[in-house]
């Protein structure tokens, strides 16, 4: 399987940030030996193949998109070694080159997943009550009943949505089923890290926040003691993705 591959969605677990070493840096150059850029779904992946000391090499890939609000980084990697590697999102990082240098913070994706569900909570609590304020409400009628032969007013009161509390169930349903696919969706093709064991590939997007002043940006992976870099241009008026 090429790196193609591992750009598609795939399941992580939670992975331990690696102690920190020294790193030699791997800089993406279309004129050098091993570095290719390839199109995935119409986005633009630039790789680099290394050799490993243990013999074999492997693949790491990066795609740059502007997406829901974020800048998504399509990363991957295919492990054509004798080596387990891991590939982990703490060991990423995204950063503005022009027009002026800025540091991008990286966004978890647990806080995605927590921020929806705030949101179709709320939603869904406007919804059912909404039904159930329907369901009670209704109009009065008055009118008058003879009793012992003497005149008697009554009221009577009628339901005017009687189905209201039915209906409004039915969409809360819907609201949390859309939920748990959009919590499933993040969680089949985010980053959460993983190791990458021999002949294997693995992949998926790290997300980080979006700035509209960006002509190059820089994104960064370490992987075996080696921080491989690979340079985007994205102009503000370009919004891939969408």
């Amino acid at each position: 399987m090429s790196l193609l591959w591992a750009i598609v969605a795939v399941a992580f677990v939670t992975h331990a940030m690696p102690a920190q070493v020294a790193l030699s840096v791997v800089r993406w150059n279309v004129a050098d030996a091993g570095c290719h850029a390839i199109l995935v779904n119409g986005v633009k992946v630039k790789t680099i193949t290394v050799p490993h000391p243990s013999g074999g090499s492997f693949e790491v890939g990066a795609g740059l998109v502007d997406r829901d609000g974020q800048f998504q980084v399509l990363v991957g990697l295919s492990n054509k070694s004798a080596a387990r590697l891991d590939l982990v999102p703490e060991a990423t990082s995204l950063e503005i080159e022009l027009p002026k240098q800025k540091p991008l913070s990286r966004i978890d994706p647990r806080q995605l997943i927590s921020r929806s569900g705030r949101s179709s909570k709320a939603r869904a609590a406007i919804v059912g009550g909404l039904g159930g304020w329907q369901e009670a409400s209704g109009r009065q009628r008055t009118g008058t009943v003879w009793v012992d032969g003497r005149p008697v007013n009554v009221s009577v009161y009628e339901r005017t949505n009687p189905e209201a509390k039915q209906q409004a169930d039915r969409t809360v349903d819907r609201i949390w089923s859309r939920q748990r696919e959009r919590e499933q969706a993040i969680l089949n093709t985010f980053l959460f890290g993983t190791t990458v064991m021999p002949g294997e590939d693995a992949g998926g997007i790290v997300a980080f926040q979006r700035e509209k002043r960006r002509e190059k940006l820089v994104f960064s992976i370490a992987v075996e003691k080696q921080a491989f870099e690979f340079d985007f241009f994205l102009p503000a008026k370009e919004v891939v993705g969408r």
